[in-house]
């Protein structure tokens, strides 16, 4: 391990995404003294070229605020990861945004 870096069971807080509230929470905490590991699975999407249409820009979704809900839908933007939100295999099947399957793969849940 180089000088920065702990073990698992040597952090006091486990913060993960490091968005608006968990990049400011990890902060306030790390100031005040605490031990804390942030985890982030994705990366600042305006240097993902990926996600960036022929001209550069991201998707009209993702650069407006209040559309920021709909950026989880898009495909350039979203991660894929479905999820069971009901016990009931009726009802997660009633659910608008269901998958049974996706790119051929089962997945069973809601996007």
């Amino acid at each position: 391990m180089s000088g920065r870096e702990r073990a698992p069971d040597e952090y006091e807080y486990v913060v993960v995404g490091s968005g608006a509230g968990g990049g400011t929470l990890a902060a306030r905490l790390a100031l005040a003294g605490r031990k804390v590991l942030l985890l982030e699975a994705g990366s600042d999407a305006l240097d993902e070229e990926f996600c960036k249409d022929e001209h550069g820009r991201l998707p009209f979704d993702y650069q407006v605020p209040c559309f920021h809900a709909f950026s989880t839908e898009n495909p350039r933007m979203r991660w894929d990861f479905f999820v069971r939100h009901y016990g009931d295999d009726q009802q997660q099947q009633r659910d608008p945004k269901y998958y049974r399957e996706h790119g051929g793969v089962p997945v069973d849940g809601v996007l």
